[in-house]
């Protein structure tokens, strides 16, 4: 790296050189172990003083792409590092910590990992790939050497590890997870303007006991980043609607959760206290209209469910739908953002009809 008490500035002179020693290395113009040019042949084909080439020279050293010959003269190295095969500070780390269903067709999460592909290819920019569970408190200590432009997160972070990926000197972005308090990039849905369109939805079609089953994430051993926010929003718009939002109007759904809960079936069941039911996420509203088919209700004759989903495949009950492709592509978008203050690039969600929303039973 350049020494101590020289300016670094985007357009120093041995930035230059470093470029262009990094093409011409990459090109194999001096295959090893043939040495390279002495510096000061080097220094006066670039017109520049011997310390910029020294300097440029630092950079490829640091890179693992020159090292000392036996005839103690640099050389491009034989096998070159990680390092030597990444564009400095280009690279992008992307971690995954939920378990990856790859084989499992056009799913959500498929859609979210095309959609990075596609926008970190739209920008040039190479991509190292990691996943484990571990990184949701502890962020890759050894993958951090790498010259890195930025990290991504797909999955869930347990408490602990927000302020783990806080510290980091680079760029965080949270995809598809708002990051709520904390001081980190993210791509998340539209949840405000999603539940205001599914509220008023089911207003105008006569509701006005309307329920909201959120998601509890085992993960993050709290409520779903997503769910939080979908929940502030639905006290806001049914008090902005005029209808009553009452203590007991919020329900909790969990993974391990069946139709046959009581929670759930107090919910769904004939005894329900709701006419209507707006869910988080489509597990929810799949337990919700199961646990109501259990009970002899219909959907919607008997009760109207309304869910957030992805936006393939066919419908199984109306509600805003997610663009997850739209989601991992913008995640691009963050790469070069300065780290404070925290950015939050908002998707806005589709609605789907599937008729799982009629009036009211009087």
């Amino acid at each position: 790296m350049p020494r101590l008490g020289r300016p670094v500035q985007p357009d120093a002179a041995y930035r230059r050189v470093a470029d262009d020693l990094r093409r011409r290395l990459q090109t194999r113009e001096w295959p090893p172990p043939e040495p390279l040019p002495s510096l000061r042949t080097l220094a006066s084909e670039y017109g520049v003083s011997l310390d910029v080439l020294r300097s440029a020279m630092d950079v490829m050293r640091a890179e693992d792409r020159v090292g000392l010959s036996g005839l103690r003269r640099l050389a491009a190295t034989r096998e070159m590092s990680v390092k030597a095969h990444l564009t400095p500070s280009r690279a992008v780390l992307l971690l995954t910590t939920s378990p990856l269903r790859l084989d499992a067709g056009t799913t959500d999460q498929n859609r979210l990992l095309m959609g990075i592909q596609q926008g970190l290819a739209d920008r040039d920019a190479p991509v190292i790939a990691v996943h484990s569970y571990t990184f949701r408190t502890t962020p890759p200590q050894g993958f951090l050497d790498l010259p890195l432009r930025a990290v991504l997160v797909v999955g869930a972070l347990e408490p602990a590890g927000y302020p783990a990926y806080e510290r980091l000197p680079i760029p965080v972005i949270l995809v598809d997870r708002p990051a709520g308090r904390h001081a980190l990039h993210a791509t998340a849905v539209d949840n405000e303007g999603a539940v205001r369109e599914a509220v008023w939805r089911l207003k105008a079609a006569g509701h006005r006991r309307i329920a909201l089953l959120r998601r509890v994430s085992g993960a993050e051993r709290d409520i779903d980043p997503d769910s939080k926010e979908r929940e502030v929003a639905f006290r806001r718009v049914m008090k902005d609607a005029g209808l009553a939002v009452r203590k007991d109007s919020v329900f909790s759904s969990f993974s391990m959760d069946s139709a046959e809960r009581p929670a759930i079936r107090a919910l769904a069941g004939p005894a329900g206290r709701f006419s209507a039911v707006l869910c988080s996420d489509s597990a929810g509203a799949a337990l919700l209209v199961e646990a109501a088919r259990r009970s002899g209700r219909k959907v919607p004759e008997h009760l109207s469910v309304a869910g957030f989903q992805g936006i393939t495949g066919a419908p199984k009950v109306s509600g805003p739908a997610i663009d997850f492709f739209d989601l991992g592509r913008r995640a691009a978008e963050l790469l070069d953002a300065p780290r404070r203050p925290p950015k939050v690039l908002r998707v806005a969600a589709a609605w789907r009809e599937a008729g799982t929303i009629g009036a009211p039973q009087s």
